[in-house]
């Protein structure tokens, strides 16, 4: 999703890849110019985007399925407020598999659309909830 988005132009777009050879891959498809690879765990990214003030649009994370994530990101879920536009949108790939739990996401709306297997999961901040920032 992150190489589409490169693509078509949108700015900035930055990859988060723990793997190295994923990030090796990733940074042969890609120009550099606007575009940043991380090496690292999301959850360091998300502290280094908040302070370097980084603000997106669009959140798109493609976790390892049925590796406990789901929940994972749900305890993140301040942290992604604070590195989205007010109008931003987190997406969330995974497998029907897996349940998402609506109750961890205080403040945001959620929807899911099913695709196959795997479930895209749409998440907007609350305009009164919890999930919008300071």
């Amino acid at each position: 999703m992150g190489i589409e988005a490169s693509a078509r132009g949108f700015s900035p777009v930055a990859f988060v890849e723990i793997s190295g050879k994923n990030t090796n891959a990733i940074i042969s498809r890609i120009h550099i110019n606007g575009r940043e690879v991380l090496r690292m765990d999301v959850r360091r990214s998300l502290a280094l985007f908040a302070a370097r003030s980084v603000r997106f649009d669009v959140i798109f994370a493609d976790p390892p399925y049925e590796n406990g994530w789901l929940e994972r990101m749900a305890s993140l879920s301040g942290r992604l407020s604070g590195i989205m536009d007010r109008k931003g949108i987190f997406v969330l790939e995974h497998t029907r598999r897996e349940t998402l739990e609506p109750s961890l996401w205080n403040g945001w709306e959620i929807s899911s659309k099913t695709y196959g297997e795997t479930v895209l999961s749409f998440f907007h901040r609350d305009p009164g909830g919890e999930g919008e920032s300071a």
